[in-house]
Parts: structure tokens; C-alpha cells; sequence
């Protein structure tokens, strides 16, 4: 199958690498498409991708690209070409962070003919779609294992402590008085699997209840897990206390970590058969195969909800992409087409001013 995969290339921490990795190995040819952007030189020096220009409708992409089976979305970012109504082949998406920006994704959604979501209990927010399934993220068991080197640190947590992340400051300053913990700074993906390999236990400490990313990625590198106990679909992937351990609080968190750093067998053995379930069930190529046996099944169907919708309804839809995303030049080129209704040009003109001014002042 020929797929063109549209990702922020240009980020470190984005997920899409994996599956255009893991895609190719199952022997697929992947397009990689993007908007010309530079990233935010945290993880490493800035990177600067060519791309394409942010107006670009799918028929120009196909002129260039050639006929594809699948056009896949990851978010956040990235090009979404003009034009999705009429896309010739089935589109589909994979949006993450439902639990940070609900209304946001919702839109997204009504772009693309199937959606995947990451976060189960935010199912019933697209019910409107015809095509949404939950897809709980799933690591490259490839570039996430364990490295089998010693395991110098009682403690490993990797993800953002900063600004609007104080309860888990908080808890890794605890930890950290007591037990060997890892530096808190920025790493880089290719940083993480030493990270998890040299941990005894790695502490999960999710936003809103989230199932994420260092769920699957530690277990895969052989760590113990010690994550919150929540009803977010983790209790359906996995055992607590055969898979990973869970807690309630910060005293059972504190508890349980003592615990288990002073009883090794029971560790190892919850931590080897956390990371055999993942292995056997879980892996970004199990995940990547369910989506595009789900896409097949609907034979090529029509879904997208775009592609019912009036013009002033589908700019309204992508306008709100195009401002949270910043692309205050893609909405001031859309509005000066001559071709452009005169509803569509001043919404998109009110989208590049709300996104100019929120940049501006609020600095995102």
C-alpha cells in the first residue's frame, strides 16, 4: 500500500518517525509530507524542514506524490492539504491529546473519513463520526527496548516538569531526596531507552488521567512501571500488579516504589512480564495493522464529515486548524484568492487575526 504520512517532521518528540519505520518494515511505501517549519530547538539544535506550502490542495499533492492508497494524518501540525472533501482515497487521523484540547480535536475529526484516538474515554465526545476507534498508543519495539545494561538508577521519569507540571516536581523532589533518579532536563527520543534500561522502576505520572506514551515505553525496556491507578483503558491493555503496579496517592506511590526496590524478585518478575504482554499485544506494528484492517473493511467508503459540509462550514473547520497552528500566511493567501467567497475570505481573515494576537501576546 502506498500511504502518505503527514507528521511535524521537523520535532524530535514526534511520534510519526515510528510509524513510518514501522510501516516500511511491514513493507508499505510511505510518503512523509509536511509543511515547511522549523523546530523549537529544545531537544536539539533547530531543525529546519522543506515542505509545502500550507494552501496546497490534495490534487496538486497527488500531481506530485502519485496515486496513494491512504492518506494519514498524525497530529500535531503538519500539512492538511486543501481540498480533503474531495480526496480520492480514504483519509484518516491519529489525534493524542483529547484530554488537553477536546474542542480542537473534535474539528480535526471532521476532516478525515476514519479517526484513531489514543485516549479511550473520549469516545463518546466523537460520536457524530461515522469511523472513530479507540487506538491506544503502542511503542517500536525496535527503538524502545531494553538495552540490557546495568540498571544504576532506582528511579527513571522522563517528560515535562515545568510550567503547569507541579504535582509531578513535587513528587520526582521526593523521590529524588531518597533514591537514585535520573536528571530532570529535555531528552531527546533516541535518550530515552538508556534512560528506561539503566531504571529499577519507572513512576508514571499522568496529565488528566492521560494513557500514555511512557506506559507502553517503559515496560518495553524492561523498567518495573509504577503508574496512577485510573479507569483510562490501561486496566483493559494490561494486570495491574502482573503487568505494571499502580497507586492511588503519593503515600502509595512512595510506599509501593520502597516496596518493591527492596524485594527484587517480585519486581524482575512483574517487570519481564509487563514487557512480554507488550511484545506479545502491543506493538506500534499490532496497532498499525488493526488501523488499516479497520480502513479496508469500510471499502473505500466516504466518511468524512467535511464531505457534506457548505464551503463557509469547511474554512470554519480549517481555519480553526490553520490558527491554532499559526499559519497566519496560509489564511492571508486563502483569503486573497480571487477565487474565495466573500464569507470565506473574512473568516479566514478573523482566524489569521486571533492567531496573530494569541501569538503575539500570549507567546503560542
Amino acid at each position: 500500500m502506498k500511504i502518505i504520512l503527514s507528521y511535524s517532521s521537523e520535532h524530535d518528540k514526534s511520534e510519526g518517525i515510528h510509524y513510518v519505520n514501522v510501516l516500511r518494515r511491514m513493507g508499505h511505501e510511505v510518503v512523509i509530507v509536511n509543511v515547511a517549519a522549523c523546530s523549537d530547538g529544545m531537544r536539539s539544535k533547530r531543525t529546519f524542514v522543506c515542505g509545502y506550502p500550507g494552501d496546497l490542495h490534495i490534487a496538486e499533492l497527488l500531481e506530485q506524490t502519485g496515486p496513494a492508497q491512504l492518506f494519514l494524518y498524525i497530529e500535531p501540525f503538519g500539512l492538511i492539504p486543501q481540498g480533503m472533501e474531495s480526496a480520492p482515497m480514504p483519509t484518516a487521523c491519529i489525534l493524542s491529546d483529547c484530554h488537553l484540547n477536546l474542542p480542537s480535536r473534535i474539528s480535526l475529526g471532521k476532516l478525515f473519513d476514519h479517526v484513531f484516538i489514543y485516549q479511550r474515554n473520549f469516545l463518546d465526545a466523537f460520536k457524530f463520526h461515522p469511523s472513530v476507534h479507540w487506538m491506544p498508543y503502542a511503542c517500536d519495539v525496535n527503538f524502545f527496548r531494553d538495552m540490557e545494561i546495568p540498571r544504576d538508577l532506582d528511579i527513571g521519569f522522563v517528560g515535562q516538569t515545568g510550567s503547569g507540571h507541579t504535582r509531578r516536581r513535587k513528587i520526582l523532589d521526593v523521590l529524588s531526596r531518597k533514591y537514585r533518579v535520573n536528571e530532570q532536563r529535555v531528552y531527546k527520543q533516541s535518550e530515552i531507552s538508556e534512560i528506561y534500561s539503566r531504571s529499577k522502576i519507572t513512576v508514571n505520572i499522568p496529565i488528566r488521567g492521560d494513557l500514555n506514551f511512557r506506559f507502553f515505553e517503559a515496560i518495553s525496556c524492561g523498567s518495573l512501571l509504577v503508574t496512577e491507578r485510573l479507569n483510562n483503558g490501561q486496566e483493559e491493555l494490561c494486570q495491574e500488579d502482573v503487568h505494571y503496579v499502580a497507586y492511588d496517592s503519593e503515600n502509595e506511590l512512595l510506599e509501593k516504589v520502597d516496596y518493591y526496590l527492596k524485594n527484587e524478585d517480585e519486581r524482575l518478575r512483574i517487570a519481564q512480564a509487563g514487557k512480554d504482554k507488550v511484545l506479545k499485544n502491543h506493538t506500534l506494528e499490532i496497532r498499525l495493522q488493526g488501523l488499516l484492517e479497520k480502513i479496508t473493511l469500510a471499502s473505500n467508503e466516504t466518511l468524512a464529515p467535511i464531505r457534506q459540509m457548505s464551503e463557509s462550514n469547511r474554512v470554519r473547520i480549517y481555519g480553526s486548524y490553520y490558527e491554532r497552528a499559526g499559519y497566519v500566511n496560509t489564511m492571508l493567501k486563502l483569503a486573497g484568492r480571487e477565487a474565495t467567497q466573500n464569507i470565506s475570505r473574512c473568516l479566514y481573515l478573523a482566524f489569521a487575526l486571533k492567531s496573530f494576537l494569541r501569538r503575539t501576546y500570549l507567546r503560542w
